[in-house]
């Protein structure tokens, strides 16, 4: 029974090893082989697409520039983008061939402070159950 655990144990932990970074002979990883230029704007274009307008994106245009933005419009051939400042711009039309990255903007900051407090109000209900329930239980 030993012998049975003990090989069940040893298959389940070196599953897999033999396949983790291994490519076989002649051939790179996806991430190696470079995208052509229409590969890349159509990739683009596909995820600008779906990307939901009036959300806050982060954007890198391939000259380098960054700036986080409210996308207000998408089209097969541009992106329309308000640029967030303290300073009002005007919006900007950018085509999607000078994209070099377009990502939604995580919402971090009054989530994870609203998760936060309600794991401390948990944390502090549960605790304050457990020693009442240990002082009904002393009493005789």
């Amino acid at each position: 029974m030993r012998a049975v655990v003990y090989g069940l144990i040893l298959a389940l932990s070196t599953a897999g090893c033999a396949a983790r970074g291994a490519t076989p002979q002649g051939t790179a990883p996806a991430s190696a082989v470079p995208w052509g230029e229409a590969e890349r704007v159509a990739v683009l274009r596909q995820y600008v697409e779906r990307l939901p307008v009036g959300g806050r994106v982060r954007v890198q245009t391939v000259d380098g520039a960054r700036w986080s933005a409210t996308l207000l419009s998408a089209d097969h051939e541009r992106v329309v983008l308000q640029p967030r400042g303290r300073l009002t711009e005007p919006a900007r039309a950018i085509p999607i061939a000078s994209l070099q990255l377009i990502e939604p903007e995580s919402q971090s900051g009054n989530s994870q402070l609203l998760k936060a407090v309600a794991v401390g109000v948990a944390t502090g209900a549960a605790t304050f159950v457990t020693m009442l329930m240990i002082a009904f239980a002393t009493l005789d």
